[in-house]
């Protein structure tokens, strides 16, 4: 359910704004994807093609494992992402864990790192997660400081 509301929200989008979309997945198991355990990487760049982002985000493996959501948002923020210069820029965090700063030396990306890297690109933070304390914890923190929202999961599957 949660990647048919991805794909409509997009399709949505798509009928109203210039935009491009790009999808960072993380935290699937070892090897998923080609990445170690939970890496963040640039599943889809970003794109104005909308057509294939669909398959791009059926292909996701959401399985779960080490989840350094600070981390995949730093990465979204990035040059890796192929950014447009005069664009502005959103993140949609779509999960059901939570932040899992500063993981090891492997991801060293802590809250603080996740706004700066938005802040950067005057990034707006979109927050669909479990709304319990624990999680708000970790990401309310993030919406309030590049005005953005926090919306309940169960809301959307």
């Amino acid at each position: 359910a949660v990647k048919n509301n991805i794909n409509d929200i997009v399709v949505q989008l798509g009928a109203d704004l210039d935009f491009n979309i790009g999808l960072v997945g993380y935290g699937a198991g070892q090897g998923t994807h080609g990445v170690a355990d939970g890496t963040p990487h640039a599943h889809a760049p970003l794109n104005v093609d909308i057509g294939p982002f669909g398959q791009q985000v059926a292909e996701l493996v959401t399985d779960g494992g080490t989840e350094p959501a600070f981390a995949a948002i730093d990465l979204a923020m990035g040059a890796q992402m192929n950014p447009r210069a005069d664009a502005g820029a959103c993140v949609v965090l779509i999960t059901d864990e939570g932040g899992s700063e500063n993981i090891r030396s492997t991801y060293p990306q802590t809250r603080a790192d996740a706004i700066a890297a938005l802040n950067a690109r005057n990034g707006v933070f979109l927050g669909v997660i479990n709304r319990s304390q624990v999680y708000l914890n970790d990401f309310q923190p993030v919406a309030d400081a590049t005005n953005g929202q926090i919306f309940d999961i169960y809301s959307f599957i």
